[in-house]
């Protein structure tokens, strides 16, 4: 099969978990993930950054993002910040998306009951600039989707961009991702 051929599949896989509200970074990508359960070293993760840098194949750079987020307890700012370059620059929608949803899955493996993590606001940040120079909805729908996982206060900036974006189902998506967010942080607070 093509590469292009693939790329098309996978973003059509996309848009189609965005669409249903639900991202999963395994299966989005069809990966062969399940296998990877347990912790994966530093330098593991230090690859994984290297690949996200230098591959040309664009499925290699979204299983590298994989890994990273699978992994959300050893990221570090460094590693983001490789992220957000990518979250800005990379010419694949796939990748971009599969970002902004690592974003989500960091965020709520490193928050503290209602305290937000270390690196929720480097994220937060780069999710909001993201959201305003995004051209391709399949992102801005995983941006999204990705803010209901954020403790954060300036996280209701992000959901109220998408509840604003001109696309109909990002409306919704925005709203779905504010009433997620609104129950999870409740159920913290009342137990």
């Amino acid at each position: 099969m093509s590469l292009s051929k693939q790329r098309g599949m996978a973003s059509r896989r996309l848009a189609l978990f965005a669409a249903l509200g639900t991202i999963c970074l395994s299966c989005v990508l069809c990966l062969p993930v399940a296998a990877w359960t347990g912790t994966i070293p530093q330098a593991s993760i230090k690859a994984a950054v290297l690949q996200l840098q230098e591959s040309t194949s664009a499925t290699d750079r979204a299983r590298a993002v994989v890994t990273i987020a699978q992994n959300a307890k050893s990221v570090t700012p460094e590693t983001l910040s490789v992220m957000v370059g990518s979250l800005y620059c990379d010419q694949d929608q796939l990748v971009r998306g599969i970002i902004a949803s690592a974003f989500g899955e960091i965020a709520a493996k490193q928050q503290d009951g209602l305290e937000p993590g270390p690196n929720e606001l480097l994220m937060l940040e780069a999710m909001l600039t993201s959201y305003s120079i995004e051209c391709d909805p399949v992102v801005r729908r995983n941006i999204a989707i990705a803010s209901s996982r954020f403790n954060h206060a300036q996280t209701t900036k992000l959901i109220n961009q998408a509840i604003s974006d001109p696309e109909p189902l990002i409306q919704l998506l925005g709203k779905k991702a504010k009433l997620h967010r609104d129950m999870r942080l409740t159920k913290l607070v009342t137990g």
